[in-house]
Formats: structure tokens, sequence, C-alpha cells
């Protein structure tokens, strides 16, 4: 009986860690990983593109005047925004690849093994799609979009050089008039 009995607190320590891993991981509110997660995905990435060759691209992505949502319609429907939105990134992406909430109303798709045609298209895709949402506890009218910047990982570069790079690309979406895809210069 007391073999049984720390068996059963032993899985459900398991349980219980398996349950704070995951949310050490995930953003909380959206549901997909979150910046600590795609940080430490983005350093696994880069190293095996610097060993094996098999290149990635960065998404980063900006929800265009996410304050006007919150302010005009509240936080309960900035919420749903956020978490329609991330649903719908982690839809338009494979199963090979990543999504997170990188901070606020910005999140960051990582697509292995992707040129930038390919993922210049999975981001457009994205950004019609986001056009398209419909956010409860909105008015009639109204249109979410996405501004997205892409940029291809260069093998030996730091990943803080790649986002610094897909950052500006987004920028330039930004100050092109928003919702809108612009891919970094190589």
């Amino acid at each position: 009986a007391l073999r049984a009995g720390l068996r059963q607190r032993n899985e459900a320590l398991r349980e219980t860690m398996g349950r704070l891993q995951e949310m050490v991981l995930r953003d909380e509110l959206t549901g997909v990983h979150n910046r600590r997660y795609i940080l430490d995905v983005l350093r696994r990435q880069s190293s095996l593109a610097d060993r094996e060759q098999q290149g990635f691209t960065i998404c980063y992505c900006d929800l265009d005047h996410f304050k006007q949502v919150n302010d005009q319609f509240g936080h309960v429907t900035g919420d749903k925004a956020l978490r329609l939105f991330a649903q719908l990134a982690a839809g338009v992406i494979r199963n090979i690849d990543y999504v997170a909430r990188f901070g606020g109303e910005e999140f960051v798709l990582v697509l292995v093994g992707a040129d930038e045609t390919a993922s210049e298209q999975v981001a457009n895709r994205l950004r019609v799609c986001t056009s398209e949402l419909e956010i409860p506890g909105t008015s009639d009218g109204f249109v979410l979009t996405v501004s997205i910047g892409v940029t291809k990982a260069r093998p030996g570069e730091r990943v803080e050089d790649a986002l610094a790079r897909a950052d500006r690309a987004l920028y330039a979406a930004k100050i092109g008039g928003r919702n809108r895809v612009v891919v970094a210069d190589a």
C-alpha cells in the first residue's frame, strides 16, 4: 500500500511538473509559445542551420493600431483579438514551424527550411486572413490588420541580428502604410 501510494504521488508530481513546464513555455493568454521558448527555438534552429545547412526564416508580426482596439472596444475584446490572431497564425504554418507571442501585440513565426518566397506567401496568407477575422465585441466594419517583416537567417549569424533585420522589415511595412509584408534586403 505504501509503494502504491508513493507511485500515485510520483505520478501526480510528474503531471504537475509537466503542467508547470508547459506554463513556462506558453503564453497564458493566447496559448501559443512565448518569447522565452521562441528565442530558444531560434538558437537551436541557428545551430542546425550552421551544421546542416537547413535554413529558416523569421516572420515578425505586429497587429496594426492595436492600442485603438483596446481603447475603442475594451481590453476583453483586445484579448479576444489576440487569441484569434494566435489561432490563425498557428493555422497557417506547418507542423514543423513555430509561432509565439513575442510581447504585447507582436508575434514571431519561425518557418523551418523555408526561403523568402515561401515565407512571403505564408506571411501574405496570414495578412489577408487577419483582415477577414470577425472579432466579437467590435463594430460592423472593423478590420484588424497586421504588418509583417520577413527575413531569412544567415549562416553564422547571431539570432539577435536576424531578429533585428526582421524588425526593420516590419518597421518598413508600418512606414509603408501598414497591412503589408516586407521582405528584408538580402
